[in-house]
């Protein structure tokens, strides 16, 4: 399970992976108490099966079988230990997680309820919260939503722990163009770059050229030069395209593509469809500015 970077303190994301660990001295525990509990006979048999005989011998030349056994139960103990109060320590922080999870998602709900709802931010922090953390991009990856206007792209929320790479885009995107183009075709689409748009600028954008019919001065201006991407449609109930969600990086193998797969699953791309039609009449929209005159 991969726990939002936001919920937990670095700490306590090390003992909550730690303590993931703890079933199997729980589980082995029992066994090394019952070694050392059964009557004597029973102990060598069990050792002349289990060790051979020349691994006793050298075993012996270490420790005494006494030494032996007393690390035996200082290991029994420690394991026992670690299995109960790990697994313990585990069910607290998943219980504070689903805590901090649920305000969360409380606190959404009533933004969402709100007739003042900033979609933009809204979106954006809906992407942090579900997506972002979860799968723990760093600052050289952004995801961004895509939802279609007419002939044009409309980012409706963007996140990246990068301050230039979050801006919210001021110009539309056209729909016969890039990898989100191709996701609202077919459903996904990915494409990594074998050029590094910081040495290889023009191999880089000759490559954008030709791929997605990009304009070449738009693809020089762009903040960021992404060299990997992975761009995924979502439909309504009645599969009708309703928007694109795009993860990009910096980096030729920064995006965790069968994390992503994983995240994006049917039942992850129905929950993002019914936000979105929660909260269209909150996006504004070409089409009914163009009927209104504007």
């Amino acid at each position: 399970m991969d726990i939002p970077k936001a919920l937990l303190t670095k700490t306590q994301r090390f003992f909550y992976k730690a303590t993931s660990y703890s079933l199997a001295p729980a589980i082995l525990s029992p066994f090394a108490f019952g070694y050392i509990g059964i009557p004597g006979d029973i102990q060598i048999m069990i050792r002349r099966l289990v060790i051979p005989e020349s691994q006793r011998a050298k075993a012996l030349e270490i420790f005494s079988l006494e030494q032996w056994f007393l690390g035996l139960f200082i290991i029994a103990v420690v394991t026992m230990l670690w299995g109960t109060f790990g697994l313990g320590y585990r069910h607290y922080l998943l219980k504070r997680i689903i805590a901090l999870t649920d305000k969360e998602n409380f606190e959404l709900k009533q933004r969402l309820n709100s007739n003042t709802v900033d979609y933009y931010e809204f979106f954006s922090r809906f992407i942090f919260n579900s997506y972002y953390s979860a799968l723990q991009l760093t600052s050289n990856e952004r995801i961004s939503l895509y939802r279609l206007d007419m002939d044009h792209f409309l980012c409706v929320g963007r996140y990246s722990d990068n301050e230039i790479y979050k801006q919210k885009p001021s110009r539309l995107y056209p729909k016969n163009q890039g990898c989100i183009s191709r996701a609202w075709q077919i459903g996904s689409s990915q494409h990594v770059s074998k050029f590094c748009p910081e040495s290889e600028i023009d191999q880089w954008v000759a490559e954008h050229v030709s791929d997605f019919g990009f304009e070449e001065s738009t693809l020089r201006e762009m903040t960021m030069k992404s060299r990997s991407l992975k761009c995924i449609r979502i439909q309504d109930a009645n599969n009708n395209n309703i928007a694109v969600i795009a993860f990009e990086s910096v980096n030729q193998d920064g995006l965790p593509i069968g994390k992503i797969e994983r995240k994006m699953n049917e039942r992850e791309r129905k929950s993002l469809c019914h936000l979105l039609e929660a909260l269209e009449s909150h996006i504004p929209s070409l089409q009914n500015a163009s009927s209104e005159g504007f």
